[in-house]
């Protein structure tokens, strides 16, 4: 489901805990009336009980929430009164403490708390003890323990294994921390802790720690890394826990099962009917397997398994709901799967299956969900799927059917799913089917009301006529289709009586819109990017969030049509023949993070846009016809991320209140006509990872008056700079600026490069920039000497220092550059060897033509060592030095140089000199 972010709530993965309910004692009357006499006197809470809670309560800090959780807590009262304390045996002793989810603040638990050795009840959860470590002892002293929650606290190290195994009566055991995973678009999902860190504690040892459990029902585990266990945790389960009814290990690290993974496992499952167990890890940075478990009676395999599923799988006949999604699972799905009659969700994905879909899903009855996503399955859609209703009888319950992204073949009607009459969700996209309407049989046949209809990538050429009777859709996907001609006016009014939500016509051959420009819905998204439409672009009159038109005819943009823009968040039109001045009406839509309009505008830019009073994030007003200058209006608490500007005729120098966009990243103002020199002061933007500058009329040298002040030229997060094609002269910058280019040093694997958030999801095929790391200075005057600082930028990808007027040879270090995948120096002045290196070797002709007295592979040129006597002259005699110039005998064409000094000479050095020949 995580095609479909729009319609599906972000899943929560909260385990819901039960709660012990101890019953309260009975009252005096009905003890007397069994017993026949009075009940023994209440006992108000002992000395050191209350002693005890009082150093606790100490041990929080004072905050509002402490405040209130604390305020019946005084020296003095009865503490089994306070709030979250209980005793129940008339001893005054505490028997239950639950301070959960108060949301206090602690540096550490306190030992106090092992002094209440009479409690049964323990519930510290949801609290922050800000990373400290649980006591390594203590817990044994509380051997009445039944329930203990530590959950979601902000503890870290290890697990206090040797003392919680000694807690035998244990029935609940929550050492877990809480989290839930958002699920996005292109299959990206994120996980948010509840904690301060996504990993807390660690328990190496699991078969200790549970060892003396036998009466345990509950055990929560998430977040603890248990990955040093290996596959001794399934046995340890097996034989410590007879009594386990849930199992909970979200987060948990690798948790290994080999070969037949149900073989230690199935007397526990078949043994402990309702069993909650379900393993699904999901995809974190850097990688993590994750084992969740979410829902009575399922088991869901991701990533953290490999191999073939095995055939004992269907030993497990109370299996309710069946996932799998583990990348290394291959070969042919068993057909013992087929045997878990009480299925209700069978779902396969990610995985490398053979062959088609199996034909044992027919014995499946109880389906509710059927998915085979993104699988590798071939073939065609099968009988029992393809030729209904002779098997319709089969599926009667199947409310959701996924067969997308798979390589499946041949027609398909979709009136042959029509006597599915809970079907909801319906996706066939991108496989290699030709789906058809086809022809309803009776006029008594029942059509099911779909809610997600996604039809992506399936040879449809004309617009589904069945889509008349669909007045339920939330979600539409019919993109990468070649349907042509306009959107049938039925089809809004349609669209209008089910509130669809999201709309894709993305990549089809539409030429007419076939409504007015003010289309009476309100959805999130409206996708129409790469068809044919012409005229005035359509405009959601509701709360539209997404609207992409990019890459189309449109030729006109409706007027006041900011009205109806008030939630718009991300706005692409680029690629339409708009023309004019842009609209300052941009400037009033509030919630606007993403707006592309690169077209066919002119005039200036609106001031009230570069002022970012609204909040735009992303501008793209690349390849336009706009002039003048960019307004130097920017205003404090710049928002942007990434300025685009290229392709116009902007002139004038850079604004300088871009030193008030802290967070840009990107700044793009090639190919305009801005005078001005090298803007060292942008420097400031200290996250700025790419500058494009390039075809501009920049002057002066690179790093003008670095000598005076090298700390205000370094881009200490710079991967691209693309300065060429302008009037830069004189030499490189060298040493410290180019040390300064730190991205280029080294790779930080922990943080973010722009290209990664600086586009929403949707509509990443807009950017033109290759993410790099690279250095372009081409095509200026620049001249001197290449530094061989050069060498030290161990990460850089491309570099060009072409067309300038460089001298002396190729620095040696530049060989070095593992990672160089385009070099040009074409060109220049250089002379000399170039440089030999295996990744050196890589590199063409191209690379370095133009260059006259250059030799060496990959030129044709070759190169010969002479070594050349510095001498000086005495002054006593004097001296007569012949040269002679000659071709040897059997060198080829090798030149020699002899010098012949005559007696007395001194000798003081020698060098060596390679010559081209």
């Amino acid at each position: 489901m995580t095609r479909y972010k729009p319609l599906v709530l972000p899943l929560m993965l909260i385990l819901l805990h039960t709660q012990l309910i101890i019953v309260p004692s009975s009252s005096a009357a009905t003890y007397a009336n069994h017993t026949g006499a009075l009940p023994p006197a209440v006992v108000p809470c002992l000395p050191d009980q209350a002693s005890a809670l009082l150093r606790l309560k100490r041990s929080f800090s004072i905050t509002k929430n402490s405040s209130s959780t604390f305020r019946s807590w005084k020296a003095g009262t009865d503490c089994c009164h306070w709030e979250g304390i209980h005793c129940r045996n008339g001893d005054g002793r505490v028997t239950s403490l639950d301070l959960g989810g108060r949301r206090l603040e602690s540096g550490g638990l306190d030992p106090a708390i092992f002094h209440l050795t009479s409690l049964n009840h323990l519930n510290l959860a949801c609290n922050s003890f800000n990373g400290s470590q649980l006591p390594q002892t203590g817990f044994e002293r509380l051997t009445m323990l039944t329930y203990l929650n530590l959950s979601s606290s902000d503890f870290v190290g290890q697990v206090p294994t040797a003392s919680i195994s000694r807690l035998t009566n244990l029935v609940s055991l929550d050492l877990s921390t809480r989290f839930e995973v958002e699920e996005f678009t292109q299959g990206h999902s994120v996980l948010s802790f509840d904690s301060v860190e996504s990993s807390v504690l660690k328990e190496p040892n699991f078969e200790t720690l549970i060892a003396n459990h036998k009466k345990l029902r509950e055990l929560y585990l998430g977040a603890v890394d248990l990955s040093d266990n290996g596959m001794t945790w399934c046995d340890a389960l097996s034989s410590s826990t007879p009594n386990l009814r849930v199992l909970s290990l979200p987060n948990c690290g690798s948790l290994v099962l080999f070969v037949d993974p149900f073989l230690p496992c199935t007397r526990l499952l078949l043994l402990t009917y309702g069993l909650m167990i379900c393993l699904v890890p999901f995809q974190t940075s850097p990688p993590s397997p994750l084992c969740v478990f979410y829902d009575w009676d399922t088991i869901f395999f991701k990533d953290s398994f490999y191999g073939e599923i095995p055939s004992s799988i269907g030993n497990l006949k109370y299996l309710k709901n069946l996932g799998v999604g583990a990348s290394q699972f291959s070969g042919e799905l068993p057909s013992s799967i087929g045997w878990l009659k009480s299925l209700n969700s069978l779902e396969i994905s990610g995985t490398t299956i053979v062959g088609t879909i199996p034909s044992w899903i027919t014995n499946l009855t109880s389906l509710t969900i059927l998915q085979f996503s993104r699988c590798g399955l071939t073939g065609s859609i099968p009988s029992f799927l393809g030729k209904l209703p002779q098997h319709i009888s089969n599926f009667t319950n199947l409310s959701t059917l996924f067969l997308n992204s798979n390589n499946l073949v041949g027609t398909m009607k979709l009136t042959s799913l029509w006597g599915l009459q809970h079907l909801r969700y319906l996706d066939i996209s991108d496989n290699n089917l030709v789906v058809v309407d086809g022809k309803v049989n009776s006029s008594s046949t029942h059509i099911p009301k779909l809610q997600i209809l996604a039809l992506s990538g399936c040879n449809i050429t004309k617009f589904p006529d069945f889509l008349r009777s669909q007045d339920e859709l939330l979600w539409l996907d019919l993109s990468k289709n070649q349907i042509h001609g306009a959107i049938p006016s039925w089809a809004w009014e349609s669209w209008n009586d089910a509130g669809i939500d999201s709309l894709i016509l993305a990549h089809n051959k539409f030429t007419s819109v076939g409504s007015n420009p003010f289309i009476p819905l309100q959805m999130d998204w409206l996708d129409l990017s790469n068809n044919m439409f012409e005229g005035t672009i359509p405009i959601p009159q509701g709360s539209a969030r997404l609207l992409d038109y990019s890459n189309n005819k449109f030729s006109s943009i409706p007027f006041n049509f900011t009205a109806h823009l008030s939630h718009v968040t991300l706005f692409n039109a680029p690629g339409n023949n708009f023309s004019g001045e842009i609209p300052p009406s941009f400037c009033t839509a509030t919630e606007l993070q993403y707006l592309d309009l690169s077209n066919n505008f002119s005039g200036s830019i609106p001031s009230c846009l570069i002022e970012n009073v609204n909040g735009i994030q992303i501008l793209n007003l690349n390849a336009n016809q706009l002039d003048g200058e960019i307004p130097d209006t920017i205003k404090e608490g710049c928002s942007f991320h990434a300025l685009y500007f290229s392709g116009n005729r902007i002139e004038g120098q850079l604004p300088r209140s871009l030193l008030a966009c802290q967070n840009l990243e990107i700044l793009d103002a090639g190919n305009n006509q801005i005078n001005d020199i090298f803007p060292c002061w942008m420097s400031k933007l200290r996250r700025l990872q790419v500058l494009v500058l390039k075809s501009n009329k920049l002057f002066g040298h690179v790093v003008q008056s670095l000598t005076d002040e090298e700390s205000t030229c370094a881009f200490p997060n710079a991967i691209i700079i693309d300065i060429s094609s302008n009037n830069f002269s004189g030499p490189l910058p060298k040493d410290k600026w180019f040390k300064k280019l730190e991205p280029m040093l080294h790779i930080d694997t922990n943080t973010s490069l722009v290209m990664d958030h600086a586009v929403p999801s949707h509509p990443r095929n807009c950017w033109e920039l290759v993410l790099i790391h690279g250095i372009n200075m081409s095509h200026n005057f620049l001249t001197g000497p290449i530094p061989s600082q050069l060498g030290g930028l161990k990460q850089l990808e491309a570099l060009d220092l072409s067309s300038n007027q460089l001298s002396g040879v190729i620095p040696q270090e530049l060989a070095s550059l593992d990672f160089l995948e385009m070099l040009n120096l074409s060109y220049n002045k250089l002379e000399g060897k170039i440089p030999e290196s295996l990744h050196f070797s890589t590199f063409t002709n191209s690379s370095f033509l133009g260059n006259n007295d250059l030799c060496g592979p990959p030129l044709s040129k070759g190169c010969i060592n002479m070594t050349i006597l510095n001498v000086i002259p005495s002054k006593k005699k004097s001296v007569d030095i012949v040269l002679f110039l000659f071709s040897g005998l059997g060198f080829g064409l090798g030149l020699a140089i002899a010098v012949v000094v005559s007696w007395g000479i001194p000798i003081r050095k020698q060098a060596t000199v390679t010559l081209a020949y």
